[in-house]
């Protein structure tokens, strides 16, 4: 969504000295601009908050004819001046960089980059940016900014999630986040990052979990390098965030270009720890798993020759490599000799199917994270 912003919504006229020289006082046109202030309302940024200006105009050979700097000091709310009629000239208009440009060439402006100290440095406004060709042939023009910055909207979907999964998101930040951009010209160039980009955490973060979405800000970077980093705070039946540490996803967010917004929905299926291969990266780092072996039904047991009989290990974290091998407690005898047995799906357990009376031995051993071992013996009687 493009978003504009308007330096004159109503035409005031000012009279100001001539810029022309004096011999030619009739070839003049005087030019009103009107600016509006509005107040920031709120943490995030005021999108039409106004509160200072530059100003450079450039002839038709490229000169530059006048520079202007208007800040919140001057309590001004407008700038005039006087052109030569007919003529036209190239505006270039930055707000609310706090500071006032220096006198340069046409070429050098449009190659300049603006800087920010840190990711969340708008309270003077959003800066915003306009080229602007004027022929001189009225008294008042209209100008449309763009802002330099661009909306990163996210939202929260855990429809998807296994009943067993708690998710809550703790914080969100932007990777890569530049830290600076081309003023008036997009710029492939991302130029040198924040060490920690702009961020919401805790209570500015959490209307995620009541439906609602929540907002980031960062300068144009065309090159596609930023990332959305997207922390939770993560349970299940298999693992759970360590003490001070977060589960994280990483979603590349492509070329972000000034004055757009960008949806973003973060969209955890299953039990929340799946691979969205080119979309995202999960890092499980932040997790430790819940660790749990237990033998059913019991470490000895008996049955009739006649009756299956299922011995199983329930096994946390799920997934955990489960080794199962079947044995004979008879010397002399081999499990073919005793039982068959069917492994279950989950490779947790087995079914014994007895063929005479006996004894059968099973021993079950796990990998990682649990390296745990246990034997099961079961008595078949006649």
């Amino acid at each position: 969504m493009n978003a504009t912003r308007y330096f004159s919504t109503l035409c005031v006229l000012f009279c100001f000295s001539c810029t022309a020289p004096p011999e030619k006082p009739d070839s003049c046109q005087a030019i009103t601009f009107h600016f509006e202030q509005f107040s920031c309302r709120s943490a995030d940024p005021d999108p039409v908050l106004l509160s200072n200006f530059n100003i450079l105009i450039y002839n038709s050979f490229g000169i530059l004819e006048e520079a202007a700097y208007i800040s919140d000091r001057d309590n001004a709310d407008s700038y005039g001046t006087r052109l030569f009629k007919g003529e036209t000239y190239t505006v270039m208009v930055a707000a609310n960089l706090g500071y006032q440009l220096p006198r340069m060439s046409l070429e050098e402006a449009l190659g300049y980059r603006y800087s920010m100290a840190y990711p969340d440095e708008y309270s003077r406004g959003i800066p915003m940016t306009a080229i602007y060709s004027v022929t001189v042939n009225e008294d008042s023009f209209s100008i449309p900014l763009e802002r330099l910055m661009a909306r990163i909207d996210v939202s929260l979907d855990k429809s998807g999630l296994d009943s067993d999964v708690y998710y809550s998101v703790t914080g969100l930040q932007i990777g890569a986040c530049p830290s600076s951009a081309g003023l008036f010209i997009p710029s492939e160039e991302p130029g040198e990052s924040f060490p920690e980009g702009f961020s919401k955490t805790g209570a500015d973060a959490y209307p995620l979990e009541t439906g609602k979405k929540v907002s980031l800000y960062m300068l144009e970077n065309t090159s596609g390098s930023s990332y959305l980093v997207i922390k939770a705070s993560y349970k299940s039946d298999s693992w759970h965030t360590k003490a001070g540490k977060a589960l994280i996803y990483r979603v590349k967010l492509g070329p972000i270009e000034r004055n757009h917004t960008y949806p973003i929905v973060i969209q955890p299926v299953g039990n929340g720890l799946g691979d969205g291969s080119d979309k995202w990266r999960i890092d499980t780092e932040g997790l430790e798993a819940q660790l749990h072996f237990d033998l059913h039904p019991a470490a000895y047991n008996e049955c009739g020759i006649d009756d299956d009989f299922h011995i199983w290990c329930d096994v946390l974290p799920r997934g955990t490599p489960v080794t199962i091998e079947a044995l004979s407690y008879e010397e002399d005898l081999r499990v073919a000799d005793i039982y068959d047995y069917t492994i279950d799906p989950d490779g947790c357990g087995l079914t014994i199917h007895p063929r005479k009376s006996g004894s059968a031995v099973v021993y079950f051993s796990t990998g990682q994270p649990l390296l745990r071992d246990t034997l099961a013996m079961l008595v078949i009687k006649q």
